[in-house]
């Protein structure tokens, strides 16, 4: 709800007025999947981090220019291995997206996890980690 809300002018007018800790208890259960790690504790970290100087403006910033259009990017600049990590239930950030990124890099490795949220490094960091490093050793043994 909260990323929908600030794609909407009239509530960026307002947000940078009002205690964004309902916004961000509702952020942090859509980011992690309605996982059982989030926690109260948590969901202070991201509370507080929003209460620091400019990240509100930069917040209100970023989803102001949300839906922009840029120039195509000159995907063959990147010939360099890259892994691409998404969670499956990532509500932020649709799946495809993934596909699209892994579709427009070359030299690219897809992993997608299922029943996980827009944090797979926070949400399952072994098996995050574990991949980082296959991918590592990979990229590492090709050269």
């Amino acid at each position: 709800m909260f990323f929908s809300l600030m794609r909407k002018p009239w509530f960026r007018t307002i947000a940078k007025y009002i205690d964004p800790y309902w916004i961000t208890k509702q952020g942090v259960n859509s980011a992690y999947n309605h996982s059982p790690m989030v926690t109260e504790e948590l969901i202070q970290r991201y509370y507080e981090l929003a209460l620091r100087d400019g990240s509100r403006d930069a917040t209100l910033t970023r989803f102001s220019t949300y839906n922009t259009t840029e120039e195509p990017v000159d995907t063959a600049r990147f010939n360099v291995p890259a892994l691409i990590m998404w969670g499956r239930e990532d509500s932020l950030i649709p799946v495809d997206v993934a596909e699209l990124f892994n579709d427009a890099l070359e030299q690219s490795s897809l992993v997608i996890y299922d029943n996980v949220g827009h944090i797979p490094m926070e949400e399952i960091p072994n098996r995050s980690a574990e991949d980082v490093s296959k991918f590592l050793l990979e990229v590492y043994a090709a050269n």
